[in-house]
């Protein structure tokens, strides 16, 4: 059986990649709370994986502000050869 890229990252680094693309009238941070709270409660036991990694760009404030809110950190280093990503660690247990 052949292992997909997602699940090779998932078992070896625990870490699971989310994009979220909203059409800019929805990039608010009632639509990206809501989005990121599901993700939270969710995505960590569903995947089973430490890590939630996303993007937000720095000009992305509304993203940014949710993204902390939500208990994300910012990266501050390249993943692979891309910036500008936060991440967040299960802290359910």
């Amino acid at each position: 059986m052949k292992t997909t890229i997602i699940e090779y990252v998932q078992s070896t680094f625990g870490i699971i990649l989310i994009r979220i693309d909203l059409q800019s009238n929805y990039e608010k941070q009632k639509y990206i709370d809501d989005i990121l709270e599901i993700v939270n409660e969710n995505f960590f036991k569903a995947f089973n994986v430490k890590y939630i990694l996303t993007k937000a760009i720095p000009n992305a404030i509304e993203r940014i502000a949710s993204l902390v809110r939500k208990g994300y950190l910012p990266l501050n280093k390249k993943f692979v050869t891309y910036d500008y990503y936060f991440i967040r660690e299960n802290t359910y247990k």
